[in-house]
């Protein structure tokens, strides 16, 4: 279904985003390396939100590549930040210093 939704929304980042993280939480790591790497290289090309790609990094297993993401999105004041704090997708990375840096930077340090 990834797929069909990459083709209705004419290959739109973040439906690829979601098909990346989809194939690697499948074992499909290779091909989901691949559509990082696609994103990634289109990010000078138009907008790829640097949350989506952290979300792909996560399910791939590349925490400190995520965590660069989450940093990146910070930056760029990413609308998607507001999910940070509840994003399951996240979950692996919540508990890591950077992470709740990231967290306390977005969202004011009195959060818990």
């Amino acid at each position: 279904e990834h797929r069909r939704a990459v083709a209705l929304l004419e290959g739109a980042a973040f439906a690829r985003a979601v098909l990346a993280r989809s194939l690697a939480l499948a074992g499909q790591e290779d091909e989901a390396r691949g559509l990082l790497r696609e994103l990634e290289g289109a990010a000078g090309a138009g907008y790829v939100s640097p949350y989506q790609r952290a979300t792909v990094h996560e399910a791939l297993g590349g925490v400190e590549a995520a965590l660069g993401c989450l940093e990146e999105a910070g930056e760029q004041c990413d609308a998607w930040l507001t999910w940070l704090e509840v994003d399951p997708m996240l979950d692996r990375l919540r508990g890591e210093a950077r992470f709740e840096a990231i967290r306390a930077r977005v969202f004011g340090r009195g959060r818990s």
